[in-house]
């Protein structure tokens, strides 16, 4: 005959075991996730991108853990390449909705951001012309001080993945969000069912810090740690570069990081022949990472290897580290009609070093701006 202390342990078993299969089953928000992290993932039908929380220990660990000899010795994180001929074509980029604009403000003048700051406009724009190999572009680096607008939106990213430590470039949004590029945020190593629900988390950036407008070793709007991680469903999922696009909310520091440093504007569903301004921080030789370089440049080619939407090329020859930096449209001022963020340094092709790809900005771009912006952290 079994002892009560034995009926009891039973019993207790018991209620363990249906408690983990009631909640393994669930797939309720909060469930325990990989590296320590909160899973925020959004079950809102709204939202189409997926997301990890970060626990507070865990961002004070992230500033703890980067000092400044830990960021002189991250390495750059490599551009993604294609070791395939390119298959181009020199059309222009074909938009899947209007073409709309989100203005961006120096940081005197932020102000809240929302998705009803979006202002849908009927562009007159030139047909794209395209280029042959290699594009035309120039590159110089960044002569002027890091705390004018909109340079100072610009900064190293900084983060640890299979027990190494990198940096990539991002670019402050609006309120408390930055834009970088999805492999800087997540090895693409996810995996989602049929529905769309999670069933294999991946591999995520751990320890993420941003260094605005930084230096040579000069931080002069402090370090940002992160709250969230967003990436897209596509990058998630398989690794598709053509939605190589993420972000970052970040933890306050003396206010958001759009009130502190200002913020860039947004810029989607655009055609025809359009010039950025490419700023970023590569560190692979003969750059190393200390100073933002900055690529002028113009559409080149669309990128047809994968199906549409397809990816678009500038001439530029920035190296590793400058993943995730800013493709900036109507450059320079202080005014909300310019300074438009509208692609990320993603990959390129390593027998055409003199190009850079970015995603198109297209309407599922857009849906990633209205998660991280909608986030009043």
């Amino acid at each position: 005959m079994e002892s009560k202390p034995t009926r009891v342990l039973i019993l207790m078993l018991g209620l363990f075991l249906i408690t983990a299969i009631v909640f393994g089953l669930s797939g309720e928000r909060g469930a325990a996730a990989p590296g320590s992290l909160e899973i925020a993932a959004q079950t809102d039908t709204n939202r189409r991108n997926i997301s990890f929380r970060i626990p507070e220990t865990l961002s004070d660990q992230a500033s703890t853990f980067w000092t400044e000899e830990q960021m002189l010795s991250a390495q750059p994180y490599p551009l993604l390449a294609i070791n395939e001929p390119p298959r181009i074509s020199l059309e222009s980029p074909q938009p899947d909705g209007l073409p709309g604009v989100i203005p961006g403000f120096p940081p005197e003048a932020a102000q809240l951001l929302s998705a009803d700051s979006e202002t849908q406009l009927a562009f007159s724009e030139a047909a794209a012309l395209g280029y042959d190999y290699p594009p035309p572009y120039a590159r110089y680096q960044n002569f002027d001080s890091y705390k004018v607008y909109p340079y100072s939106t610009v900064g190293v990213l900084f983060f640890n993945r299979g027990g190494k430590s990198f940096s990539c470039t991002a670019a402050s949004i609006g309120n408390s969000a930055i834009w970088t590029a999805g492999h800087c945020i997540h090895e693409g190593d996810g995996q989602l069912d049929s529905q769309g629900n999670v069933i294999d988390w991946g591999t995520w950036s751990t320890d993420v810090l941003f260094v605005p407008a930084r230096r040579n070793s000069s931080t002069p709007y402090g370090v940002w740690t992160a709250n969230e991680l967003w990436i897209t469903p596509e990058w998630f999922d398989g690794g598709d570069l053509r939605y190589d696009m993420a972000g970052v909310v970040l933890n306050q520091n003396g206010g958001t990081i759009s009130q502190v440093v200002g913020t860039l504007g947004f810029s989607y569903n655009r055609g025809g022949s359009l010039h950025w301004m490419n700023i970023a921080y590569p560190a692979d030789p003969p750059f190393n990472g200390l100073t933002q370089q900055i690529c002028a440049g113009s559409f080149a080619y669309r990128d047809t290897y994968p199906p549409s939407p397809y990816p678009v090329a500038m001439g530029c020859d920035m190296t590793g580290g400058s993943s995730g930096g800013p493709w900036i449209l109507n450059f320079g001022g202080s005014t909300p009609s310019q300074n438009y963020l509208n692609g990320n340094n993603s990959y390129r092709y390593p027998s055409h070093p003199e190009e850079i790809y970015s995603p198109y900005f297209d309407s599922d771009a857009k849906s990633l701006w209205d998660d991280l912006v909608g986030i009043i952290n």
